[in-house]
């Protein structure tokens, strides 16, 4: 069966990925710049673009575990509710990549109690405590957790 990669493409290079298996599912993207960028790469044909909110998208895929890699970069007060849906969607070993867990420093200052800061404070205790991934922050940039599936 197909492969199935969920999020926004980071680099040219998908053709390599895709490798002739692959599928990849573009829930966020600007449209006339990445459709270019996948005709140039070779991978139009295997792009599936939705333009909606990125949580309807995420729950009309199929519900068993078929993605092997996510990268989330989305609205930061939905980043568990992405997390609820792409986490059982994994395949065993499958990989979860989120962007700006540290928000330009914001969720570790206490007078932040609302906003996007807030919400990727959220959103890294419960990473952290959920027991179906084995994660690690870097602190790279804005920071990055890396999320593999267990099992």
């Amino acid at each position: 069966p197909p492969r199935h990669i969920s999020g926004r493409p980071v680099s040219g290079r998908l053709r390599t990925t895709l490798a002739g298996r692959g599928s990849f599912a573009a829930l966020r993207a600007a449209q006339a710049h990445a459709r270019t960028a996948w005709a140039e790469a070779g991978v139009a044909d295997r792009i599936d673009l939705r333009i909606a909110p990125a949580l309807d998208s995420l729950r009309a895929l199929p519900a068993e575990p078929h993605i092997d890699l996510a990268f989330l970069d989305a609205n930061k007060d939905g980043y568990i509710a992405y997390w609820e849906e792409l986490v059982p969607r994994l395949r065993p070993g499958g990989l979860l990549i989120v962007d700006n867990v540290l928000f330009f420093g914001t969720v570790v200052d206490p007078d932040v109690i609302d906003g996007p800061g807030a919400a990727v404070r959220e959103f890294n205790a419960h990473a952290l405590a959920d027991k179906r991934m084995e994660s690690v922050m870097l602190t790279v940039a804005d920071g990055v957790t890396l999320a593999r599936r267990v099992g």
